[in-house]
């Protein structure tokens, strides 16, 4: 019976965005990209990510003057009529997420603002896939065959540097993105991890201003939490009230790592 029960929610869970207009998919095209130019970012990245995660998971103990349980190293304060001999209980902070990164490739992306956008995904991406705990996924929005179209540069399961060559995309459609919410949601949520999360990267508004925002609550009402970084987007909080506004591209990469850091190391 758990069995049955477990599989119709499944089937409900992904019933409640095939209903709805999910974007078909294609895998990006792969091209030459020079992984070592994001080295040294991924690298400082990964090591602040990963020695913000430890920081928050270590919880060292100290000896308390009341408790439930005695620390068998403090019975010696005993002697000193020091009374701290109880072992303190802290709540850890544990990693177990999922992390899709959708990347805005519409005609206003060209040029240095797109390839310093994907470079900052590839970046985000390789730090993420280095952390246990973590799985990541990375998409552009639109395809290169129309808006209904979502191009998969990392999928969950797979690893980023070996889909490192799949980064170097060009800027074309619209900005198409409740689209590509109705995918990142689709593909999320079956996920096993208890904690689910989309990044938005975007330098302009959506297509359908409504129809994102219904996007993001349906995302949100499955216990999926939607965050954008804006470039150049005053409007960006109109669309994701968890959000980040940058005033130029170079900013993205730091601006990247915040949003990282501040929700990956939160209770």
């Amino acid at each position: 019976m758990g069995e049955k029960i477990a599989q119709a929610l499944t089937e409900m869970s992904a019933g409640k965005y095939s209903s709805l207009c999910v974007p078909s998919e294609e895998r990006a095209p792969a091209s030459k990209v020079d992984v070592s130019l994001v080295r040294k970012e991924t690298a400082a990245l990964r090591g602040r990510l990963a020695g913000l995660i430890q920081a928050a998971r270590y919880q060292p103990s100290f000896p308390q003057k009341s408790g439930r349980r005695i620390e068998a190293g403090a019975l010696p304060r005993l002697a000193t009529k020091d009374p701290r001999v109880f072992r303190q209980e802290a709540e850890q902070v544990a990693v177990n997420t999922a992390v899709t990164i959708l990347l805005d490739r519409s005609g206003s992306m060209c040029g240095d603002r797109l390839e310093v956008a994907s470079q900052a995904a590839l970046a985000a991406a390789l730090a993420l896939d280095s952390i246990p705990g973590v799985e990541v996924s990375a998409a552009a929005f639109p395809g290169s065959t129309g808006n209904n179209v979502i191009s998969v540069m990392t999928a969950f399961g797979e690893s980023a540097r070996a889909t490192a060559k799949n980064y170097g995309i060009a800027s074309t459609g619209g900005t198409p993105t409740a689209n590509a919410l109705y995918w990142a949601g689709s593909r999320l949520a079956n996920r096993p991890e208890p904690r689910k999360m989309v990044l938005v990267i975007t330098d302009g508004d959506p297509n359908d201003l409504f129809a994102a925002i219904e996007a993001r609550k349906t995302l949100e009402t499955s216990k999926i939490e939607v965050f954008g970084i804006g470039i150049q987007v005053p409007t960006i909080t109109s669309v994701f009230p968890k959000s980040r506004s940058i005033n130029d591209v170079s900013a993205l990469p730091s601006a990247l790592f915040e949003v990282l850091r501040a929700e990956l190391t939160k209770k």
